[in-house]
């Protein structure tokens, strides 16, 4: 099919292509990704070239690749803390009572039954998805 005709249908290929982060270094050395869909600066807080470069091509490939960020995020999560993968908000929740305060046991305790929590008590942690 030529490309005329596929025009329409497929995406403009270097729009969809395009990072949306670049790199900028201020005046006292210390590099910045701009965020090019709001203006935003965000510090890299470093004054390596190469350091930063890393950092923005991070963003960007993290930009590009939404699906797969999860899975990557689980695979450090699992490699830092072999049980994440498993554990429950039972198990959350059981340890947030024994290390708070003596004072304030009873009021976690009591958080455990509230109506919101008794929804995702028992799944995984690392399923939970903010909604």
């Amino acid at each position: 099919m030529p490309a005329r005709r596929l025009s329409g249908i497929l995406p403009d290929m270097p729009a969809a292509m395009k990072d949306r982060y670049g790199l900028f270094r201020r005046a006292w050395g210390v590099y910045y990704a701009n965020d090019k869909l709001t203006g935003q600066p965000k510090s890299l807080k470093t004054t390596d070239h190469q350091k930063a470069r890393r950092l923005v091509d991070a963003l960007n490939e993290a930009e590009r690749e939404v699906g797969i960020r999860k899975q990557i995020g689980l695979l450090y999560l699992s490699a830092a803390d072999p049980q994440a993968a498993k554990r429950t908000w039972t198990e959350v929740m059981a340890a947030s009572v024994q290390m708070a305060p003596p004072k304030s046991r009873h009021r976690w305790a009591t958080v455990e039954l509230s109506e919101p929590l008794v929804v995702i008590i028992a799944l995984r942690t690392t399923i939970t998805v903010r909604i």
